[in-house]
């Protein structure tokens, strides 16, 4: 009896030390740290990019990007909308950084009327929250091509999600993805179609 108590103690006090509120080791004074940031399909459980970034509370810290060099790009006056809230563990905000010499991605400020093709492929940049996160994100973008936020629903979740270009193939999408330094995933444009928000 006695030994099943220690063993029961002992089993209590190793599974106590495995929580999920444990701190990083690492911690710099200014809350940053080294951890790991994984983004793609949230229905998908092989299509996925794992890389070690700094984080501060769970989000990936980038340093400011250096205004480019090119003509001064129209600001739009239009607002986003806020609209549904995503925050849950496979959902991941990725954060990215500038291509070197590109010139200033042009983002779709309100929701396109047309529909999306079902042939082809898409560069995803990222999945957000809301509207207004993606919006924001894909604003701060230094890509060369035109970035588009669509809503679509996965999971019974809404999300919006900032995409780059149309490919007629996947060798197409991934070539042309070679000069990115931000997380993306090659995302066919039928998938895109059938989550979309009508």
């Amino acid at each position: 009896m006695i030994r099943i108590l220690f063993t029961t103690a002992v089993l209590l006090g190793t599974l106590a030390g495995c929580s999920s509120t444990v701190v990083p080791a690492k911690v710099g004074p200014n809350g940053e740290y080294i951890g790991w940031h994984c983004s793609g399909d949230i229905t998908s459980e092989s299509d996925w990019r794992c890389e070690q970034k700094t984080l501060k509370d769970g989000k990936v810290v980038t340093a400011a990007a250096p205004p480019p060099a090119a003509a001064p790009v129209a600001q739009s006056s239009q607002e986003p909308t806020q609209e549904p809230v995503k925050e849950s563990a496979p959902i991941v905000e990725s954060v990215p950084s500038p291509v070197a010499e590109a010139a200033p991605a042009k983002t779709e400020q309100s929701l396109p009327t047309k529909s999306l093709p079902t042939t082809g492929y898409s560069l995803q940049l990222g999945a957000y929250l809301s509207r207004q996160q993606a919006e924001e994100a894909a604003a701060d973008m230094v890509l060369s091509g035109t970035l588009e936020v669509r809503e679509i629903i996965s999971q019974g979740r809404a999300f919006s999600v900032i995409l780059l270009g149309h490919y007629p193939t996947r060798n197409e999408a991934e070539a042309a993805a070679q000069n990115l330094t931000i997380s993306y995933w090659v995302r066919s444009m039928r998938s895109l179609a059938d989550a979309a928000v009508d």
